[in-house]
Parts: C-alpha cells; structure tokens; sequence
C-alpha cells in the first residue's frame, strides 16, 4: 500500500543531484497559498512517486488543483505525467503559471518529457502550449477537426502533421480543440518545441509584449 505523507511529515524530495527540494516553494506561486501532499510507493517501481497540490486564493477558497506522477519509459526513462490540472478560478493565468511552475520542478529532477493524459479538460490549452499528440491517438484527432470545420463552416483545416498541432491551435478558433480527448509529449529538449511554450507562457502573461 502506497505510504501517503503530509507536507510536515514529508517537506523534500530530492534533486538530480541528490538535494533536498521544498516541493511547496518550487510549486507555489504568488497571490495562492499551496498546500502539497506527496505519495510514495516503495513496491512500485512504475510509480515512485504522486505529487498533489492544491492552490488557495486569499479568500481560501479552491483556485487550482494540480496531480502529477512520474513514470518510467520501457527504456527507463523517468517521465512526469500530468494527470490533472483544474482550475477554478480563471483569468489571472492561473493555470499556466502553475504550468510553468511544473516545467522548474522536471529541470529540478532532470526530466526530459512531459505527458498530458487523458486531456479532455483542458484539451485546447495543452494544444496550444505545444504538446505534441501522440502517433496513435492523432489520425482520430485530426479526423475529428477537420469534420468540426465543416461543421462550423470554416475553410479547409490545413494542418499536414501531428507537429503543426500547437501553431494550429492559436491561429484557429479554440472551438475546433475543446474537450478533445488525446495523449500528449512534450519533450524539454526540443528546441522548437519549448520556443513555442515558453511564448505562448510570455503572450499570455504578458510578458515582453
């Protein structure tokens, strides 16, 4: 049975390096208070560890929950997968500040891939971050757009690959993307890749603009 800690009972994990990290301040952002429960199963080699954070406006209300677990590839490479990502409380950026927040914690545990699965909720935000679909989930996907437009009366989607996904996405009405159920990768060292995250993160944050 998997060992379920509190944060005072369990502050740090560790770094790539061995170190200890404060998982409430790497994942905290300002004007929330974070609250993080970490969950380990030491008989589960898949899933060495779950990270839960729920993020609380002044009023103390609910603003965004946040659930991730690393994997292993079958090569053994280490993957965080976000299961979830719901926000409550729109219009500040919430949802991509904590994103960007998750994107500090992989480079501190050096994590080279993301994954968003099932992305239903969320699906056009995820597109338009830069995750890739995956190869098996992406001709359904792609079928399913191109039948949307027809739908809503648009021209012809233009949208040749699976990699044109997140350009597609914020050049087109997010109607064609939303609850869209698809597996998505992003992997941190693809440089075209992350260009277009970090801005996308900067154009709706205002940033540099």
């Amino acid at each position: 049975m998997a060992k379920v800690f509190s944060i005072s009972e369990l502050s740090y994990t560790t770094d790539k390096d061995g170190n200890p990290i404060d998982l409430e301040r790497l994942l905290a952002i300002s004007a929330y208070r974070v609250e993080v429960t970490v969950h380990e199963d030491e008989a589960d080699t898949d899933k060495p560890f779950k990270v839960d954070a729920t993020y609380y406006n002044a009023k103390n209300d609910v603003a965004a929950s946040l659930e991730l677990e690393r994997f292993f590839t079958e090569s053994g490479t280490p993957y965080l997968d976000i299961d979830k990502l719901d926000v409550t409380e729109t219009g500040e950026g919430v949802g991509t500040r904590i994103f960007e927040k998750v994107l500090g914690l992989a480079e501190a545990l050096d994590i080279k891939l993301l994954s968003v699965s099932p992305c239903k909720v969320g699906s056009y935000s995820w597109a338009a971050l830069g995750f890739y679909p995956s190869v098996g989930k992406w001709p359904d996907m792609h079928k399913e757009i191109k039948n949307r437009a027809i739908a809503m009366d648009l021209p012809e989607v233009n949208i040749s690959t699976r990699f044109d996904l997140p350009k597609f996405a914020q050049e087109n009405p997010k109607e064609l993307l939303l609850d869209l159920s698809w597996f998505g990768t992003m992997n941190l060292t693809d440089e075209e890749q992350m260009a277009h995250c970090r801005n996308y993160m900067d154009t709706k944050l205002g940033r540099g603009i």
